[in-house]
């Protein structure tokens, strides 16, 4: 990480150039004309600006950006906080999963020293590294909501959701699929005596689920209404940039998220 961050100018290849150039963009559109751009020119033949793609990566970047007067340190600072805030994070995650100091400062270190994190800045997945940070909370976060159901708990976890639903489309698959299997697993086995204690105790958890989930898409619904608008201008047939264009089904891709994200 050290030797990334240092390094001046934009040091790696694959897609921190394409990742950094919105960083960039959005500070010189805010900086040179005050506003917040909604169009791009600069890729393309022009597209709705931050609309294909989660934006809360770039926007977080390029506020830090702003404070330091400099996109690319706005970027790098990004990175570095996010890879320190996610070793914290999954601290925290495994102390209260597991109620141990120690399986979360192991967590932790391994996380820290994981070649597998420093391979992901290095090829550029800015945002799905920024996204994958709020990870190792999904599960406590969820697990706190549902143990004792209150609506400060329950938006906090929606508030932690709907950041990873700004974050990035694989990193939405990976969360749906845990938060999903987790609460398939406590419903299953759930410690409580007594089949009406164990239908209230189903039913209240799925209660704090959809509430969760409603807040958090309500949460979102910002970016994610006029994305869906875009839909029909992701691809075309025919040569026809007006034909009418089948979206896929939800399954599909879900399934398409887990390896390419939104923007392909």
């Amino acid at each position: 990480m050290s030797p990334y961050l240092s390094t001046p100018g934009v040091p790696t290849i694959v897609d921190t150039s394409g990742h950094f150039s919105k960083v960039w963009f959005l500070d010189y559109v805010i900086k040179t004309y005050g506003v917040f751009p909604v169009w791009c020119d600069i890729w393309y033949a022009g597209y709705p600006f931050l609309q294909f793609y989660p934006p809360l990566s770039y926007v977080t970047a390029s506020a830090i950006g702003l404070l330091t007067n400099s996109a690319l340190t706005g970027f790098y600072t990004t990175i570095g906080l996010v890879y320190v805030l996610s070793s914290w994070f999954i601290y925290l995650g495994s102390f209260y999963i597991f109620k141990s100091r120690i399986s979360g400062i192991f967590a932790a270190v391994v996380y820290t020293f994981s070649p597998v994190v420093s391979g992901w800045v290095f090829f550029g997945a800015f945002p799905f590294i920024f996204g994958s940070a709020l990870l190792p909370l999904m599960i406590p976060l969820l697990e706190y909501a549902m143990k004792s159901p209150s609506f400060p708990r329950i938006v906090l976890f929606s508030i932690a959701f709907s950041v990873v639903l700004l974050s990035h489309g694989s990193i939405i698959a990976f969360a749906i699929l845990m938060i999903g299997v987790y609460w398939l697993i406590r419903s299953i086995t759930n410690a409580d005596h007594g089949f009406k204690r164990r239908i209230y105790s189903f039913l209240s958890s799925l209660k704090a689920l959809m509430v969760s989930i409603l807040l958090a898409v309500s949460f979102s619904a910002f970016y994610y209404l006029p994305f869906l608008s875009y839909q029909s201008m992701f691809f075309t047939r025919g040569g026809s940039p007006s034909a009418s264009i089948k979206i896929p089904s939800l399954t599909h891709t879900l399934s398409l998220l887990f390896v390419k994200g939104y923007e392909n």
